[in-house]
C-alpha cells in the first residue's frame, strides 16, 4: 500500500478470477475491507497456450475466456459494494473486440465445447468482453449512469509471457514489440492518464485504443452486439446466480 501526497492511496489487490468460487471469494474480500475505492483497474488475464488451447477450469470453461469475461462480469456486477463516491472510474484492460474477425462462438462461450485454436479463444473472449461492458451499461442499475467505465487495449507490453507459442508467433511479436512496445511502467502511466482524463463519458462507457485515442463502436461490433447481447446477458446472469447458490450451499454445510 503506497501513500501519495498524504491523501491518496494506491492498493494492489491480488485475487483469482479463474473460477466461480474464487472470484466470489475475491468479491467478498474487497467488500469486507473498511476502505472503499474511487478507482478500479482490472487487468487480470491469462494467455491461451497455442499448442494446447484447451485448458478448462473447474467450472468447465476455457480458463482464458473465463477470466476475461465471466470472472470480470462477476466483479463488475458487485463493484458497487466496494466503490464509493459519485461516478467512480473503472478501467477494463483487455484485447479489443472493436472489429471482430470472427463471430462469437456460442458453444465455446457456454462451456459446451473446447476451443479449436488460440484465435478461437481470443476472438470470442474479446468480443464477449465488449458486449458484456455494453450490457452492464444498459441493464445494470448499479452501473448505468453511476459508473464511469473505460475499456482499453493493454498495448504491446514488453514481456516474455507470450513466448514459446510458435516460432512464427515469436518472430511477429518481437517485430511488433520493437516498433510499438511499452514497458510495464509506461503502461501504468498510460492507464493512469486514461483514468484521469476529462474526455471520458462520465457515467457511461468510453473506449480508448492502444495509441491513447478514443474510438467509437464499429459497425462490425454493432452487428455482433445485436445478435448476442440478450443471449450473453442471460448466460452471464445465470452463471452469477449459480455461483451465489453454490456459495450459500458451502456456508450452510
Amino acid at each position: 500500500k503506497a501513500k501519495i501526497q498524504n491523501e491518496l492511496h494506491l492498493e494492489f489487490v491480488q485475487g483469482d478470477l479463474g473460477s466461480l468460487a474464487s472470484v466470489n471469494e475475491l468479491v467478498e474480500t474487497l467488500a469486507s475491507r473498511p476502505e472503499k475505492y474511487d478507482y478500479l483497474v482490472l487487468t487480470a488475464m491469462t494467455f491461451p497456450d497455442w499448442s494446447a488451447p484447451s485448458t478448462a477450469n473447474v467450472d468447465g470453461f476455457d480458463q482464458s475466456y473465463f477470466i476475461g469475461v465471466i470472472g470480470r462480469f462477476i466483479i463488475y456486477r458487485n463493484m458497487h459494494r466496494f466503490l464509493r463516491g459519485e461516478h467512480p472510474r473503472v478501467l477494463n484492460v483487455f484485447a479489443s473486440g472493436e472489429k471482430p474477425l470472427a463471430q462469437v462462438d456460442r458453444e465455446l462461450a457456454s462451456g459446451n465445447r473446447e476451443p479449436t485454436s488460440l484465435f478461437n479463444v481470443l476472438s470470442t473472449s474479446a468480443v464477449m468482453n465488449e458486449i458484456m461492458l455494453i450490457g452492464l451499461m444498459e441493464k445494470d442499475s448499479n452501473v448505468s449512469g453511476k459508473v464511469t467505465l473505460v475499456s482499453t487495449h493493454p498495448g504491446m507490453l514488453k514481456t516474455d509471457l507470450h513466448r514459446g507459442q510458435a516460432w512464427w508467433f515469436d518472430v511477429i511479436e518481437a517485430i511488433l514489440v520493437s516498433l510499438a512496445g511499452v514497458s510495464e511502467e509506461e503502461c501504468g502511466i498510460r492507464q493512469a492518464s486514461i483514468l484521469a482524463s476529462h474526455k471520458l463519458h462520465v457515467g457511461n462507457l468510453s473506449y480508448v485504443d492502444m495509441f491513447m485515442e478514443g474510438r467509437e463502436r464499429s459497425p462490425e461490433l454493432q452487428t455482433e452486439l445485436d445478435a448476442n447481447l440478450e443471449w450473453e446477458w442471460s448466460l452471464l446472469t445465470h452463471l452469477e446466480a449459480k455461483s451465489k447458490v453454490e456459495k450459500e450451499n458451502q456456508l450452510d454445510s
